[in-house]
């Protein structure tokens, strides 16, 4: 599907101020105007992320209470649970509170549903665990927001539940008779970061719990922050960008032995870890037990003292994602074979499948693999007997997923998530009528133009002036990821001067050039650019320029976004 390419301008103004007021160069000024950045205080904080500027904990309106009750539970040796998701946000803050408690003389225990036998959220197995070790307080982490009933239940044998989530609410069926909430995204919540992941809840839990000295000790655990915010795909901004930035430096230093193991499993032991190594490469392998079993194992990895054991569970956990890549890649190409035959792209403002054959824990992914591809809100459904488990992905700023699913919650046994995913439980006969109502609803907020793949381009860069020194500009605004992307940029005219690899048109090593300076390029599914190319044709490259070493020499790479015949 041809992009849509949209080159950024910011007002000059703005630029000249920005350069001015922090003695920056235009060019990185330029780039955080287009990142919405155009205060010199906010440019000066995005720029010099540190913790004097994370807010104070307790502008949340429930955390003296929480903070209070926990100390209580610690004091009189009450059992405490920690109730947490099976991804990597769930079981990264899960590890946190777990570690933390139990440093402080707390009773903790643990519990971590079966995503396919128990699904999401507080469950009746976990309820009766619960009830069966005596349990006194209950902390969900990264989920119970959306289990009003369940936490019903447990207050009424008597267990307080301390819910810390950062999903969306069902205002209709809050679970009010939880003892405190700890979610940004509540109605009438005070706090002003509304982009915390489930482990960031976490951490501003602890950071109200400890001390300025204590707090020390938290920063020791950022490298789990760090994992579980990435992973989680949340906003690189605000608070998370501080988070993650100082969690990336802890990560590359990190002693826990669960860290360590994983990153030897992986080969990346001796990287300076990116951003793309924890979505790409630790993600998924932490993700992998909690899709196709029991996450259990992918919790003791953070929570255990000893290496050889974490070695071990990191062999585990590689072998276990090896596994999930085959199933995923069956159900990709099975999905994609019936919507090139099923789907009417002029009408389907939507991709809704199903089969019985598909594995739960997978179709998460998979279904944001089709929304990339497709620029369509993606809901993909596993079957067992008369239940279909499904969940959905958009990839598209203008569709709040949750929103529109509100619309269509009479027709659910259960569901939840927040703007860009979600998960639902239904009766498999009610498909047909979710599928007619969910585009029914589509239709009558979005216009089709939407589904047009837009690529947002920082502005013109000749070959001329990129060098070294320019890339090290603009990396001032790392770590890039979700809110805050890599910059990418555009040059006009240009030409293949030679291809390195002729084999696989799917993955391409060329050089191009402007006449005057040259540089290597990589890309991928550019076939039918490259036989024009061949044939001497001018094209226009969009790219992210990247500084890379070999052999103790630096030289600049180009990571083919996307290309175009020149106009």
């Amino acid at each position: 599907m041809q992009k849509i390419w949209r080159i950024l301008q910011p007002d000059s103004d703005k630029v000249s101020r920005l350069t001015k007021s922090l003695g920056i160069s235009p060019l990185l000024a330029q780039l955080l105007i287009n990142r919405k950045i155009d205060s010199p205080d906010e440019a000066y904080a995005f720029l010099n992320p540190s913790f004097a500027d994370l807010y104070d904990p307790f502008l949340f309106k429930d955390m003296g209470k929480t903070v209070s009750r926990i100390k209580k539970a610690i004091e009189k040796k009450e059992n405490i649970l920690i109730y947490g998701d099976y991804d990597v946000d769930g079981i990264t803050g899960t590890a946190i509170l777990i570690k933390l408690l139990r440093e402080y003389g707390g009773r903790v225990f643990y519990y971590i549903p079966h995503r396919i036998e128990e699904g999401y959220g507080i469950s009746e197995e976990g309820i009766n665990y619960a009830v069966d070790k005596n349990i006194n307080l209950v902390i969900t982490v990264d989920c119970g927001i959306t289990n009003a009933s369940e936490v019903a239940s447990l207050a009424k044998r008597g267990i307080d539940v301390v819910i810390t989530d950062h999903h969306e609410p069902e205002e209709r069926n809050l679970p009010i008779q939880a003892f405190a909430i700890v979610n940004p995204l509540c109605q009438g919540e005070t706090y002003p970061d509304k982009n915390l992941s489930g482990v960031g809840v976490v951490f501003k839990l602890a950071q109200a719990l400890l001390d300025k000295d204590g707090f020390l000790e938290i920063k020791k655990l950022l490298d789990l922050v760090c994992l579980g915010t990435i992973a989680d795909i949340s906003p690189l901004l605000g608070e998370n960008r501080i988070l993650v930035r100082y969690g990336l430096l802890q990560l590359n230093e990190s002693q826990l032995p669960g860290v360590k193991a994983l990153m030897e499993v992986s080969a990346i032991e001796n990287k300076k870890i990116s951003p793309y190594d924890i979505s790409f490469i630790l993600g998924p392998r932490i993700n992998a037990m909690g899709r196709l079993d029991s996450a259990e194992a992918s919790l003791k990895l953070f929570i255990t003292e000893s290496l050889s054991e974490a070695l071990e569970i990191a062999k585990v956990l590689d072998n276990t994602n090896r596994k999930r890549q085959g199933i995923e890649e069956d159900i990709y190409n099975e999905a994609v074979s019936r919507i090139e035959r099923e789907v009417n792209f002029k009408e389907d403002f939507s991709i809704v499948l199903g089969d019985e054959r598909w594995h739960q824990g997978v179709v998460g992914i998979v279904a944001s693999k089709l929304s990339q591809r497709y620029s369509r809100p993606v809901i993909l459904f596993s079957f067992k007997d008369s239940i279909a488990s499904g969940s959905g992905r958009v990839d598209l700023e203008d569709i709040h997923l949750i929103k529109v699913l509100d619309r269509c919650a009479h027709l659910f046994i259960s569901y939840g998530g927040h703007k860009s995913a979600c998960g639902i439980k239904m009766e498999r006969d009610l498909i047909p009528q979710f599928k007619l109502l969910f585009n029914q609803l589509l239709k009558e907020t979005i216009t089709s133009e939407i589904f047009s793949t837009s690529l947002y381009i920082d502005g013109e860069l000749p070959f001329s002036l990129l060098n070294s020194d320019l890339i090290n500009d603009f990396n001032q605004l790392a770590p890039f990821g979700e809110g805050n992307p890599v910059p990418v940029f555009v040059s006009y005219g240009l030409r293949l001067k030679d291809m390195l690899n002729n084999r696989n048109r799917n993955r391409l090593e060329i050089w191009v050039t402007d006449g005057s300076f040259t540089y290597q390029a990589r890309g991928r599914d550019f076939e039918n650019w490259i036989s024009q190319a061949e044939k001497g044709k001018s094209f226009d490259l969009a790219y992210i320029p990247r500084l890379l070493s070999f052999r103790g020499q630096e030289y600049i790479s180009l990571n083919i976004e996307d290309f175009r015949s020149a106009l």
